[in-house]
């Protein structure tokens, strides 16, 4: 172990960490940190919102609203050229429209359910975790699943099939 210093002062010990890990450890830690991405997503923290959303049959529900609702809210917008991405002057479809409104849904509804008025290390930790979560990957992913109606017609009953086709309860 040796001190640095520099032309504003000491910096403090300079630890080679090679010497307290293998060489191989320290490459696959830095290797690991330089690319962050897991289970092909952009980190942990973004997959792991993703699992909970997907296999909590509820959350999923609540998700697939919210998908709807920012394509119902998308397709207003790109008619009328308040998109988010056409209020910037870039080129937009719909699906980027949709997208953009969906990340910050997504990330409103996770949040909101945090605990409130909680803070020391656990909040702190839970709040870094959420500011990590990469909300437009996950909205991208969703939006590119959706299949939005467009022959819907919501004056003709018969067009609306819903539960007698793909009843909730798994029975089909």
């Amino acid at each position: 172990m040796s001190t640095q210093n520099t032309e504003n002062g000491f910096i403090g010990p300079v630890v080679d960490i090679r010497a307290i890990e293998g060489e191989g450890q320290a490459y696959e830690r830095n290797r690991q940190r330089e690319s962050q991405s897991y289970n092909g997503w952009t980190n942990y923290e973004t997959w792991l919102v993703n699992v909970h959303l997907d296999n909590d049959e509820g959350s999923y529900h609540d998700r697939e609203a919210l998908v709807a609702e920012a394509y119902d809210e998308a397709k207003e917008a790109h008619e009328d050229g308040t998109c988010h991405h056409v209020r910037f002057g870039m080129s937009s479809t719909l699906a980027e429209c949709a997208a953009y409104r969906l990340s910050k849904s997504l990330q409103e509804s996770v949040e909101s359910n945090a605990p409130e008025g909680e803070s020391g290390l656990y909040a702190d930790l839970m709040t870094a975790a959420l500011g990590s979560v990469n909300w437009r990957e996950l909205a991208d992913h969703y939006v590119s699943d959706f299949e939005p109606d467009e022959d819907e017609d919501e004056d003709d009953e018969d067009t609306d099939l819903g539960d007698e086709i793909w009843p909730d309860d798994g029975t089909y």
